[in-house]
């Protein structure tokens, strides 16, 4: 809190978080995995880190955060699968997932895109790149979706865009 106006701190985007998001990182390089969680933790996340697939697919499922990032050379599995594990179980299914490679082809984005990662991030990375790039997941996951009503559902202004008289 902002001890002046008693008010949350605003994100990058200016947004208020009643919340630290959280955050899940699955990285089996300590180091990168300690870049990832400094990172992640002084843009105001709550940051939660797993060495092993094994590992971060409990940590996911039982933190259910707001956002994963999986490096996709793990030495218990292909961090690809774990990303289509994650996206299986229906309590994680909706977690954006930031994937992160030293392979920097598009075949290999393409793979993890199809495997259920809505970004992809090469190594080596700049700390602002994988900043931004987790808050736009955040931001995209937080937008409400418009609704869509049939005229059973709703009053007539929402059919018609006029008010009901």
């Amino acid at each position: 809190m902002n001890q002046h106006t008693n008010t949350p701190p605003a994100d990058h985007a200016g947004v208020y978080h009643l919340v630290a998001p959280i955050a899940v990182v699955v990285e089996d390089d300590a180091d990168i995995r300690a870049l990832i969680e400094t990172i992640l933790v002084r843009a105001g996340m709550q940051v939660h880190t797993a060495s092993t697939a094994a590992e971060g697919i409990a940590l996911t499922s039982r933190i259910i955060p707001d956002v994963v990032t999986i490096d996709i050379g793990l030495p218990d599995a292909d961090g690809l699968d774990v990303a289509a594990f994650l996206r299986d179980l229906t309590p994680t299914r909706d977690i954006p997932i930031l994937m992160i490679s030293a392979n920097a082809n598009a075949i290999d984005m393409e793979r993890a895109r199809s495997r259920g990662a809505e970004a992809y991030l090469s190594k080596p990375f700049r700390p602002r790149e994988l900043r931004d790039r987790v808050l736009s997941l955040l931001a995209v996951a937080a937008a409400p979706l418009p609704k869509k009503f049939s005229a059973a559902q709703c009053p007539s202004e929402c059919v018609t865009g006029a008010a009901a008289s």
